[in-house]
């Protein structure tokens, strides 16, 4: 979940609040972007104590995406993103920059658009793969957390209510896009923000005006 400045709710949501292929490159150059090797530490006895990122490169993720269309939409597009951004920085005062800081600095300069664009990507990719759960729901349902229960019920909502504009919000984005949660640093003042291609919800990002 992202904290930032309280944001316009999605209609339906306000509604029930108010109710209730990659470069080449020299060998002796390092790559600074490169695919994440680790995610975390969790092991889950199921997957013979496999991490996140084994249980995914072997099995796909669990009741949502195959192994092969994990390693496309993942693995294969998240590595030609980090060789675009080698290539784009490679000798630059960008060069040892990381994707997140590439993304909020260029958000705003529009001669380096492409720069953010694949920058944000970069980032936006691996936010959500890494908000992917490795354990299936009929291994460990879904529960939300303490602090989610306290949210809900500050905005007088179910979680049944949130899934279903969350999922509303998703079918009605037309192209290539993501959709957050958000958040005020406060309880309640749940919120749907819904992006579209490198669009960022990072404040030092949004909006971009190039």
């Amino acid at each position: 979940m992202i904290t930032r400045p309280p944001t316009r709710p999605q209609s339906l949501l306000r509604a029930v609040v108010n109710q209730t292929t990659s470069t080449s490159r020299p060998q002796c150059q390092r790559l600074l972007h490169s695919v994440p090797q680790d995610w975390n530490q969790r092991k889950i006895p199921e997957f013979q104590n496999l991490k996140k990122p084994e249980v995914f490169a072997k099995y796909g993720v669990p009741g949502f995406l195959s192994k092969k269309t994990y390693d496309q939409t993942y693995k294969q597009y998240i590595q030609h993103l980090a060789d675009k951004l080698n290539q784009a920085t490679a000798g630059t005062a960008d060069e040892h920059t990381s994707a997140a800081d590439l993304h909020e600095q260029c958000a705003h300069l529009p001669s380096k658009a492409a720069l953010y664009n694949h920058a944000a990507m970069t980032l936006h990719t691996q936010f959500f793969f890494e908000s992917l759960s490795h354990i299936p729901a009929s291994v460990q349902p879904r529960e939300p957390g303490i602090l989610m229960k306290n949210n809900l019920k500050e905005d007088n909502l179910t979680l049944d209510q949130l899934r279903t504009e969350f999922l509303e919000v998703a079918n009605s984005v037309f192209g290539n896009g993501f959709v957050w949660l958000m958040k005020p640093r406060d309880v309640g003042g749940l919120s749907i923000l819904a992006t579209y291609n490198a669009g960022s919800p990072w404040r030092k990002a949004y909006p971009r005006r190039d």
